[in-house]
């Protein structure tokens, strides 16, 4: 949670003198709020209402890409007339209303400028009407909700069609007007375009997730039939094209089988049955005595009808058993004629990844099992995919999990014991949908309350035991009085006044060092934490660090973007890819406890600005020695 907001400062020569920042603490939110929009300023005129309300309507739009808050925009296009403190916490405060928005919406980078275009929306509504009305719906927080809702599974590699998507928002977000009526007409439109996107998207989506569960169960009959058929057959020699005819076309007959009629059929039954005799049939049967012989008899005479009684039965049309049929009779005449074909040893049919079984749910320890739904938006970190955004389409038998990203082109399949351990140690981690804009505002709002109540609280204890401690003083030197006293002589009263004074005093030198020693020892704390916020807050763009994960792995990166407004250094490895996220506080904290070691402090402003200068007066240099020469 953004507990202070920093009022957005920009360049040497865009900063005013007489511009005033300030920083939104608890105490300064409760004021705007009690000041509403009725409330007179309490720290100069500023530009007044009407004025600041027209520099927000035509305040150029964000660039793609730009992430500056709404006070560095006014500098940078209205250095004058200066702003009033309090009209600079109220923008600072619809500053971090956007913030805390981006950072619960979970939404690609790419599109965050989006949301930043709507902040001079936002600020008209604060600056008319005062900022708690901020609680209340309005049409540009319901575009932004619109936004955040829709476009989660949105990311930069969908081609074509998320290029298509991005464009047709970015538009209908350019023609966003200030008017409520004329908004509340662009939400509708916004609206509607989005739920023909997502019926769209969906229809497609079931299609995709048809076609693949169709696969799944089709691997895992395959995977069934192959297994029975691997026990019955281990450790016996075969006809060499018998063994070719079960892993292929009588295998696939069987498969069909239990696809079209399931598992508890009586069709199903019927082919299992079947298929075990044919195996047993066709064994080595030289030592049978004669009930055995009679057996293959009546197996020989009645099998191939009974299969293909079974084939019309599944109605496959294709009637892809015939021929495993005709190859069974070949091979039963020659048996009876005493001429069987050459046999050879049966190498065993592959059954691939999960349709064996062995990372179903069951395999899985209770706390490692964590629950998934269809429809849930994840992001993986390590996943060799373009998309690192993807959407789960299918949880089939707690055995597989099937993902794709917004345009269902391809399907990710992921293990459901792979899932869990990588869902616990944040590899993967649950894109949650944003709650809507006014919720996010009410709870920050709430949050700062909460946080001042804090505060209060601290200070109303401290002075309740700073005044328990003077009284515990005051007892104890009132008693050491009493005691000095017995066995000595009567005092008059101002010697005795003189005597108190003197060890009163002595008490509170001694209160005083205590205090003085606790007072260094805080000092020394908060240099040590001011110190370490000035080494982030100096980081460069290209800052080199060591990163301790929670796993003791370290990670070298280095700094690619600092984005002041929302509070966000973005750290990438050599290849340039995304490593960490952290807010300033989260780095503060990772330095202090050591897991965080800074290598190069990377490029500022004015050291790259040094570095210009030095080069072109070596350059003039050189210029006048060879005009010289």
């Amino acid at each position: 949670m953004i507990v202070a907001a920093e009022v957005q400062k920009t360049t040497a020569e865009q900063t005013m003198p007489q511009k005033k920042t300030a920083t939104l603490n608890s105490k300064q939110l409760m004021t705007l709020l009690k000041l509403g929009s009725r409330g007179k300023a309490l720290h100069g005129a500023g530009v007044g209402k009407a004025k600041l309300m027209e520099m927000l309507q035509t305040l150029p739009p964000v660039a793609k890409g730009d992430s500056a808050g709404l006070l560095a925009r006014l500098e940078r296009y209205y250095p004058e007339p200066a702003l009033s403190f309090d009209e600079c916490l109220i923008l600072s405060f619809v500053d971090d209303c956007i913030g805390e928005i981006l950072k619960q919406a979970s939404l690609d980078p790419d599109l965050e400028w989006l949301i930043f275009r709507f902040a001079p929306h936002v600020a008209l509504v604060a600056v008319a009407k005062g900022p708690a009305k901020l609680f209340d719906s309005s049409p540009a927080f319901g575009m932004i909700d619109q936004l955040c809702e829709y476009c989660i599974g949105w990311s930069r590699d969908l081609g074509i069609l998320g290029e298509l998507t991005v464009e047709k928002v970015e538009k209908l977000v350019e023609e966003v007007s200030f008017e409520p009526k004329i908004q509340s007409t662009q939400l509708k439109e916004l609206k509607n375009y989005f739920q023909s996107e997502y019926k769209r998207f969906s229809d497609r989506e079931a299609l995709f997730t048809r076609a693949e569960l169709r696969k799944l169960e089709s691997a895992a009959a395959r995977g069934r039939v192959a297994g029975i058929i691997n026990q019955e057959m281990e450790g016996h020699q075969f006809p060499f094209f018998i063994i070719i005819l079960l892993q292929g076309e009588w295998l696939d007959f069987i498969q069909l089988v239990l696809l079209k009629k399931g598992l508890q059929s009586k069709e199903w039954q019927a082919a299992l049955k079947l298929t075990r005799m044919l195996i047993w049939s066709l064994k080595d049967r030289a030592q049978d005595n004669a009930n055995e012989r009679t057996r293959l008899r009546n197996i020989i005479a009645n099998l191939p009808s009974r299969a293909r009684a079974l084939d019309k039965l599944v109605d496959v049309k294709k009637f892809i058993a015939e021929n495993a049929i005709a190859d069974i009779e070949a091979e039963y005449e020659a048996i009876q004629k005493g001429e069987p074909s050459e046999r050879g040893e049966f190498t065993p049919i592959e059954i691939q990844g999960f349709a064996s079984g062995n990372d179903s749910e069951s395999s899985m320890s209770g706390k490692s099992k964590l629950e998934a739904a269809p429809g849930e938006w994840f992001y993986y970190e390590e996943l060799d995919h373009e998309s690192s955004r993807l959407k789960l389409i299918l949880l089939w038998q707690n055995k597989q999990l099937l993902f794709s990203n917004h345009n269902c082109k391809s399907a990710i399949a992921i293990g459901y014991a792979d899932f869990c351990r990588s869902l616990a140690a944040g590899r993967i981690r649950r894109l949650p949908p944003a709650p809507a804009c006014n919720t996010i505002v009410r709870n920050y709002v709430e949050q700062l309350r909460k946080d001042q109540r804090q505060k209060q609280a601290e200070a109303k204890r401290r002075k309740k035991e700073e005044q328990e401690a003077l009284r515990k003083q005051a007892e104890m030197a009132k008693k050491l009085v009493a005691a000095s006293d017995i066995g000595r002589p009567k005092l008059s009263l101002a010697e005795r006044k003189a005597a108190l004074i003197k060890e009163i005093e002595a008490v509170r030198k001694v209160a005083t060092a205590r205090k003085q020693k606790a007072e260094k020892k805080k000092q020394a704390a908060e240099k040590i934490l001011t110190d370490a916020s000035d080494a982030i807050r100096r980081l460069g763009i290209g800052a080199e660090i060591k990163l301790t994960t929670k796993t003791d792995a370290v990670i070298e990166c280095k700094l690619l973007t600092k984005m002041s407004s929302i509070d966000r250094y973005i750290f990438v490895d050599r290849d340039g890819i995304k490593v960490a996220q952290h807010n300033q506080e989260e780095l503060v904290k990772l330095y202090l406890d050591k897991n965080l070691e800074i290598l190069t402090k990377g490029e500022e402003f004015e050291d790259t600005l040094a570095a210009i200068v030095q080069g072109l007066r070596e350059d003039r240099d050189k210029i006048l020695a060879e005009e010289e020469a």
